[in-house]
């Protein structure tokens, strides 16, 4: 079972609890806050390598830019005019 987290994984444990050599490999997982991913997806918009944030995140890449496509979905539907105020 994982155990998930607010904030940042401890650092030494490379993510991972420790487990003996003869059980399988416990894994943590650490919830992301909207706050945190709008983070790396303005540093991605603002021309940061997204392959950095990625190793820097430990989050993989093509999460990180399916963020960036649902931050920009949701700015397109906030410039949206309404049907009645055209």
């Amino acid at each position: 079972m994982s155990r998930v987290t607010e904030g940042r994984m401890e650092e030494g444990h490379g993510g991972r609890s420790s487990a003996r050599s003869d059980e399988p490999e416990a894994r943590s997982e650490v919830r992301w806050s909207e706050r945190r991913k709008e983070g790396v997806v303005l540093r991605l918009l603002r021309g940061e390598s997204l392959d950095l944030l990625a190793r820097e995140s430990g989050q993989p890449a093509g999460r990180i830019a399916g963020w960036r496509e649902e931050f920009l979905a949701g700015g397109r539907r906030g410039t949206e005019v309404p049907a009645g105020r055209r």
